[in-house]
């Protein structure tokens, strides 16, 4: 491999996203503008975010920044988040933008990349840029209630973009607080104004997974029991729940595995709410009015949630199913039994492991190591192990 180039970027990585030939970096940066209480004064130069590449680099121009409604100011600094654009054929920077603000996760689709930041304690800011062209303009913003659990929580269809959010208030009442807690989906128009809502759903429990599919919306909340929602949204002014479907645990993490089914993964627990591990679950959402699970498995002692999904390796193409847990698992769906069948479990060096597959070949990779898996047997063919 060769160094092909080298772009700087002001701030702590947040995501990025590859669209074409165009790579779409998103940084918070923070600014120290100094200390007022002291009279402290420090030129703008030296706490604007810049861009990069190679030896040169520039300060974003003043038309490139965008202020907000409240600027989030500490006492000494000043947050910016910066989304800026490189053409991977031409190695070159095509735009820089800011927002006075840090985001909290983000959302692209083929046209827009949104942005979203916390507002006001309940609500959240959405920020729309656009990501055709070599400009990433800024191209509309707008609030709405509660914080989104991450990407997931966001889609567009059809100029709308969808949002599931979970609502967190404490009340204050004669020195004694109370806590209150629902979810909502908002679908938003092309100008991000509410075109439909629901509101309040299962008030006192928090959102863990959320799927959108076409006109689905697949929404898992949980305190005691796991409610799976099939949400209608074919009518973006009409949002409707179709049906609930109660099950114990929780699913985290949810994908389309092939028409008409749907895999989580998640916790197991108990029907008062105990946790007890972690799961795999497949469920029928063929008829939507009517999802049903087909069939669950408990899969590791450890009841941890997963929050990085890209630690799983799903294939309903290859029939895979990979779990970092307890060394590395390799599962497979029996569509005819109805049931998970355990192809491997492998012991590795290292605990941050990830799966990945190129041919007949599964490579299990850590900080410590590399395993090498045979598709067709599922034994070890060979093992690296990376010492320092």
């Amino acid at each position: 491999p060769v160094l092909a180039e080298v772009f700087t970027q002001s701030g702590y990585y947040q995501d990025s996203r590859i669209l074409g030939d165009t790579l779409y970096i998103v940084t918070d940066h923070n600014g120290y503008v100094g200390d007022p209480e002291v009279g402290e004064e420090i030129p703008p130069e030296t706490y604007i975010p810049t861009v990069g590449k190679g030896a040169t680099e520039r300060a974003l121009k003043p038309e490139e920044i965008y202020l907000t409604r409240d600027i989030p100011m500490g006492r000494v600094g000043l947050w910016f988040c910066v989304v800026s654009a490189i053409d991977l054929k031409g190695k070159e920077i095509l735009s820089a933008r800011a927002i006075l603000g840090s985001s909290y996760t983000l959302y692209a689709s083929t046209e827009n990349l949104y942005l979203f930041a916390h507002a006001d304690g309940t609500k959240t800011k959405v920020f729309r840029f656009a990501m055709a062209g070599e400009d990433t303009a800024l191209t509309g913003s707008c609030r709405v209630k509660g914080t989104l659990l991450n990407q997931f929580a966001a889609d567009e269809q059809d100029g709308c973009l969808r949002l599931a959010t979970s609502v967190s208030r404490i009340i204050w009442i004669h020195e004694e607080h109370f806590s209150s807690q629902f979810n909502c989906v908002y679908v938003l128009d092309e100008d991000l104004q509410i075109r439909g809502a629901l509101e309040k759903i299962q008030p006192e429990e928090g959102i863990y997974s959320v799927r959108f599919s076409g006109d689905l919306c697949y929404l898992v909340t949980f305190q005691q029991m796991d409610p799976l929602f099939a949400i209608d949204l074919s009518d973006p002014s009409e949002p409707k729940i179709l049906s609930e479907l109660k099950v114990t645990g929780f699913s985290s993490y949810l994908y389309e595995y092939g028409e008409g089914l749907l895999l989580g993964f998640g916790v197991e627990g108990t029907e008062n709410g105990s946790l007890t591990g972690r799961k795999l679950s497949m469920f029928d959402a063929s008829d939507p009015e009517a999802v049903t699970e087909i069939t669950s498995l408990k899969v590791s002692d450890d009841w941890g949630i997963l929050y990085d999904h890209k630690k799983l390796m799903i294939s309903e193409e290859r029939g895979l199913i990979g779990i970092p847990l307890d060394g590395y698992q390799l599962y497979t769906y029996d569509r005819e039994a109805k049931e998970f069948v355990l192809l491997g479990h492998y012991e590795l060096l290292g605990n941050d492991v990830r799966g990945l597959y190129a041919g007949k070949y599964c490579y299990l990779v850590s900080g410590m190591g590399m395993t090498v898996v045979d598709l067709d047997t599922y034994q070890v063919v060979a093992k690296i192990e990376i010492t320092v």
